[in-house]
Order: structure tokens, then sequence, then C-alpha cells
């Protein structure tokens, strides 16, 4: 006959799975989370839907956290968590604001792309300076420090050369420009620009066949920003499972044709 001084440890055992899921669930949070403006196929859905909100949601989701996405402009991203009500900002780069960093989250690959007709010769990103660029807001924040050394406000300010460059409130208002012949380079990330020209009207001819300049060399990194560490460490972890189980793989594929 078993004692009960034997059952008290299986029963433990028995119990601690259940135990775990229930503490989980205590310590869950539903988020304020900060988005950027829609980049399809990365942001849709004004923040709903898109690559980023996908691998955020199943990052969140290992831990047992939610959240409810809104809008910022990307020059407010890290900014916001200054405000109160807002517990994450997505789609940001580490800075020196006090904030918890999570790992990379997403990646961007820049490009250069100019129409073939034009005939332009671009292998280095100083080669830039002589001819009209157009691209979407904070875009020479994102590049590393070469590209910011020429295209930083305070050079555009202060000499001629790059004031040829511009940067719009948003991807779609670039794309616009350069299918209008009022700009010879777009920088934009390659798949965003994919997705924006097939949404214009017939008001826009984008016929014109283009050329890759890849002149950047590697890809713009983002994180989430956030005020509590531990939900931070919470996102991350949930991060690398999606990394280790091919799941970011499969939405990476999903979303990027």
């Amino acid at each position: 006959m078993t004692s009960s001084s034997d059952l008290a440890p299986r029963l433990a055992w028995l119990l601690l799975p259940a135990l775990l899921v229930l503490s989980q669930i205590a310590s869950a949070s539903h988020l304020m989370l900060a988005v950027g403006e829609d980049r399809p196929p990365y942001i849709m859905a004004g923040g709903k839907r898109g690559l980023e909100l996908a691998v955020l949601k199943e990052a969140f989701a290992y831990k047992g956290h939610t959240f409810e996405s809104f809008q910022v402009s990307s020059r407010r991203l890290n900014q916001v968590l200054i405000g109160d009500g807002t517990d994450a900002a997505a789609g940001v780069q580490e800075s020196p604001n006090g904030a918890y960093y999570s790992l990379p989250f997403i990646a961007y690959r820049y490009v250069a792309l100019s129409k073939q007709k034009q005939q332009l010769t671009i292998n280095k990103m100083d080669e830039l300076l002589a001819i009209s660029v157009v691209t979407s807001q904070n875009t020479y924040q994102q590049l590393g420090v070469d590209f910011a050394s020429l295209y930083a406000p305070a050079r555009r300010q202060n000499d001629p050369i790059p004031a040829r460059y511009l940067e719009l409130p948003n991807p779609i208002q670039a794309v616009k420009m350069f299918w209008q012949d009022r700009a010879d380079v777009i920088i934009i990330e390659l798949n965003v620009f994919k997705a924006l020209t097939s949404e214009l009207d017939n008001n826009f001819n984008t016929s014109d066949a283009l050329v890759v300049h890849p002149i950047f060399p590697a890809a713009a990194q983002f994180q989430v920003s956030f005020k509590d560490e531990q939900l931070r460490n919470d996102f991350n972890a949930g991060l690398a499972i999606l990394h280790s189980s091919g799941r970011y793989r499969e939405l990476v594929s999903r979303y990027l044709k």
C-alpha cells in the first residue's frame, strides 16, 4: 500500500505542467505595441498584418503575451516609449535612450534602383551625390555610418551637394515620385518596392526596365524596444524558438515570394 508520504512527490510531478501553464498565464501581458507605417509585405492593413506582425505575434505568444498594435511614423518610433501607455515599439534600431532592446527580429535588404533608360553606373554610395535620390523617412539612419555621413540632416542643410536627396514621410510617396520620373534613383527595400508598385493605378507607367544597384553591404536590422526588461527577455526567448524550429523561415517564405 502506498503511503501518503509517497504520493505527495508523485502528485507534485503530475501537477507541475499545469502549474507552470497557470503561472505563465498569470504573468502574461497584453501590450500596447507601436509599429511603423504600412510597408507591404512587412506591415499591412494599418499595422495589423504582414511579416513583421506575424513574427511579433508568434514570438510574444511563446510566453503567453498578446498585443494591440498602433502605427506611428518612423521618426516617432524611437521616441514613443517616453510617454505613458506604450509598452514596446517594433522596427527600431538601438539608441542610448534607456530602453531594453530585443535581438533583431526583421531585416530589410535596401537597394538603389534606377531606370535602365538612364544608363546610370552606381557602384559606390558616394556616387549617389551626383544624381537625384528619393527614399522614405529616416533612411539615412538605417544604412550605416557611411551613408549617414553623406546624408545626415546637418550635412544636407550646410552642403549643396546632397541637396537633391529627399526623404518623404512614407515609402508609397517615394515610389510614386520615382515612377513619375521626378527622381533618378529610389532607395528602398526591394520587396516593399515591388508590393507598392503593384498597387499603383493606371496613371503610373511602371513598364520601364529597372537596374538594381546593390551598394549597401549589409541588411538593415531592426529590433523591438521595451520599457520592461522581462518582457524583452520573454520576446527574445520566443524569437529564438521561431528560429530554431524553422517557423521563422516559414513565415518569411509566406510573405516574401
